[in-house]
């Protein structure tokens, strides 16, 4: 369906469900409205999608690597200072807030 094609049972059922009704619509016009409809939402995916995948900001990056940067950063707050490095331990006295609203070049740092 989504390609385009329909399959004419839908409008054999269609057709039978009008029959009964007091109504303007035709099958054919029912089946034209549903497949622009059908067009429309892939459509928006599709946007959707590329819009996740490969728009990139006024740093670079996409939308999905912002995401994995924040995912990282979320996981690094968890772990145990002693798990650290000693030379890494200074990052312990970054302010968790003030690196929610960094830019991602800094918060990749």
């Amino acid at each position: 369906m989504i390609e385009g094609r329909f399959l004419t049972y839908y409008l054999v059922l269609q057709r039978e469900f009008l029959e009964g009704r007091d109504t303007y619509l035709t099958a054919e016009t029912w089946a034209r409205g549903f497949m622009e409809r059908l067009i429309r939402i892939t459509h928006r995916q599709w946007l959707h999608r590329n819009a996740k995948v490969h728009f990139k900001g006024t740093d670079g990056r996409t939308l999905r690597q912002h995401e994995a940067i924040t995912e990282r950063i979320k996981d690094l707050l968890w772990t145990d200072p002693e798990d650290l490095l000693e030379e890494d331990r200074c990052l312990l006295a970054e302010d968790p807030e003030k690196l929610a609203n960094a830019k991602a070049v800094d918060q990749e740092y």
